[in-house]
């Protein structure tokens, strides 16, 4: 007769401290606590995992640590930060930095503490607070400027208001006024002063006679506008609303373009002209109200990326997606959707089919909605097979027992920490069958290690050949293997034992002039028969094991 394990306590009856951990373990938040007057340090497994460290590697944990992992150059930014958090210039110490990571790359993380309490002198004595991971973030917002500043225009935004100052506007504004963007006021009427005065009127009559049209489509006007050597330039606007969200009056935006009138040509001859030094595509799509989508733009890179031409896309979209991997269309489609429910950015990593073989790309996209619901987004492509191939061959090589090709004792357990967390959201049981080779030892003893080797290698060979597509067999000893039956109760999970038995028995290994079988002995376990814990389904299969290795092997064990 089974006993039932008693139900967790409801989420809302925890205590706190449990309720905060939980979270902090969901949101995958690092955090830290500095005593400052000892230079003691304490951080969470989160915080070393951001790093690529366990936190015994990093033990013990100093403030001297810090200095030895952030960037050279955000060292003096996050010191001030911290300064200005201990003479009370600031409560909160908030730094965005670089810090190094075990393989030797940078990673961008966001910092955010407080002095907590306080020594009997009142000076500060624990200063705790929290690390996150901003990498993407920062990735993202490079290329964005990066693409930005390489238009053949000035981009920026501004509130609604009109005259408003910038909230941002591109580099670019220095070649055609002689201001860079620090030097541009964000006073309201600055820009405005800078007007000729016989456009000041014309320009203001635009703009309002747009807005109170709604503000629909672009709007657009020229006019003279003071350089900073003293003379007037003439200078071509287009303006779009952008609204946020929450759609109040406060919040709406426009976004625009500012051209030389000298040097310009119309907005598409210049968004061709930018397509051809992109080493990719630029696209743009709309999904409307009805939920219907349909291609507005695609650059001349499509013919490099997906081996079609614009033309023969905008007629007919379904001919790129034919091209997408299948296993790949769902994860876009959810990004997509994803994008669309709260206006993030869209981003994904895909792989096609093309003649010449499968590459694979990175889309990006940056959503706006229009004063008619529809969603329209306008990004680029580019392709990523170099750097997608040698991520994932350091993946493999991370995960993988480079003797038998089967995943390494790191990744199964990982796997296995994954699997029994599904199990409980599923209700479902889950089988470990943990086995090794009998008297493997001999094998090296009297043949050499190379002939043991090469029985691994046939054995996992042989293993592998009969375990199901959702089976995961991995090495985790010297000559300890391991599966995971995901979906599989206990009296399946013997049988399949038995055939694994079985294959191993019959195979014959041949390694220079000795040919050789071996046994293996097997134990099995189930979530059904023991908690569903790492710890108490292994320590069960184990002992399983031992039995049969005390009842002359070659058997399988379970507590059937």
């Amino acid at each position: 007769m089974l006993a039932l394990k008693p139900l967790e306590a409801d989420y809302p009856e925890l205590a706190d401290n449990d309720r905060l951990l939980k979270i902090i373990q969901c949101t995958h938040l690092g955090t830290w606590e500095w005593d400052y007057q000892s230079g003691e340090a304490i951080i969470n497994e989160c915080w070393a995992k951001m790093l690529g460290y366990t936190l015994d590697e990093l033990s013990p944990v100093s403030f001297s640590q810090w200095r030895e992992v952030i960037h050279p150059d955000d060292f003096e930014r996050s010191k001030a930060a911290f300064k200005a958090l201990l003479t009370s210039k600031s409560d909160i110490y908030e730094c965005d930095v670089r810090v190094k990571h075990k393989d030797g790359q940078w990673v961008w993380v966001r910092q955010c503490g407080k002095v907590v309490s306080f020594t009997e002198d009142k000076q500060p004595k624990w200063i705790c607070g929290t690390q996150i991971d901003i990498t993407q973030r920062m990735e993202t917002i490079d290329e964005l400027t990066s693409v930005i500043n390489s238009l053949p225009s000035v981009v920026f935004k501004r509130p609604m208001t009109f005259p408003s100052g910038f909230t941002y506007i591109s580099t670019d504004i220095e070649k055609i006024t002689g201001y860079c963007p620090n030097e541009i006021n964000s006073q309201p009427k600055w820009w405005l002063d800078h007007l000729h005065e016989q456009d000041k009127e014309i320009v203001i009559a635009e703009f309002n006679h747009w807005r109170e049209n709604d503000a629909q489509g672009v709007c657009q006007y020229s006019y003279r506008f003071r350089h900073k050597m003293g003379h007037y330039v003439w200078l071509n606007e287009y303006i779009r609303r952008l609204k946020t969200p929450d759609s109040s009056k406060h919040k709406e935006f426009v976004i625009g373009s500012l051209f030389d009138s000298k040097q310009s040509m119309s907005l598409s001859m210049r968004m061709d002209a930018v397509a051809q030094i992109i080493p990719g595509m630029l696209f743009q799509f709309v999904l409307n109200e009805n939920q219907s989508w349909s291609l507005l733009y695609l650059s001349d890179g499509i013919k490099r990326i997906f081996e079609l031409t614009p033309e023969q896309t905008m007629q007919n979209p379904s001919l790129m997606l034919a091209k997408i991997a299948h296993e790949n269309r769902e994860a876009i489609l959810d990004a997509i959707i994803n994008s669309a429910n709260h206006l993030d950015d869209f981003k994904c990593e895909f792989r096609l089919k093309l003649s010449t073989g499968d590459t694979w790309v990175l889309a990006q996209a940056i959503p706006q909605r229009q004063s008619d619901d529809a969603i329209v987004w306008t990004g680029m492509m580019i392709d990523i097979t170099d750097r997608k191939m040698l991520e994932l061959k350091l993946k493999e090589e991370s995960t993988t027992d480079p003797l038998t090709g089967l995943y390494n004792r790191r990744y199964f357990f990982e796997q296995l920490t994954l699997k029994l967390d599904q199990s409980k959201r599923e209700r479902k049981p889950l089988s470990l069958v943990i086995f090794d080779l009998d008297l493997f030892k001999h094998i090296n003893d009297n043949y050499g290690h190379d002939c043991g080797d090469a029985v691994l290698k046939a054995i996992a060979h042989a293993v592998r050949s009969v375990m199901r597509n959702y089976d995961l067999v991995a090495r985790i000893g010297g000559e300890e293997f391991a599966i995971i039956l995901p979906n599989t109760a206990l009296h399946m999970a013997a049988q399949i034992a038995e055939k694994v038995r079985q294959k191993i028995a019959s195979t014959t290994i041949v390694h220079k002039q000795h040919t050789l079988t071996v046994t293996a002995t097997l134990g099995v376990a189930c979530t059904e028969q023991t908690a569903t814990e790492i710890t108490p389904l292994f320590k069960q299969a184990d002992t399983c094991l031992y039995k049969g290795k005390n009842n002359n092997r070659n058997c399988v064990m379970s507590e059937l």
